[in-house]
């Protein structure tokens, strides 16, 4: 420990020298349950995956379903969201 007059002799544009990993997991998705977490994972991948084909139907002009939860598109002209 450093102590208040140690931390007021530190220059203050100082950074630390190491770097230190402070998660193995992203917390997109919390749950106690393992199975439930899994199947909430799966459920967020099916919507990546569905959102991106229907992204690049968009960008290439062709009329394009977004899937449910999209609210980012919503209103532009050729977009339909699924409900």
């Amino acid at each position: 420990m450093l102590g208040r007059a140690g931390v007021r002799r530190q220059d203050f544009r100082s950074c630390p020298n190491t770097w230190e990993p402070r998660r193995k997991l992203r917390p997109t998705i919390a749950a106690r349950n393992r199975w439930a977490r899994v199947e909430a994972l799966q459920r967020n991948r099916a919507f990546q995956d569905a959102y991106r084909v229907a992204l690049l139907q968009w960008l290439a002009g062709l009329p394009a379903v977004f899937p449910a939860g999209t609210y980012k598109m919503r209103g532009k002209p050729g977009v339909v969201i699924q409900e």
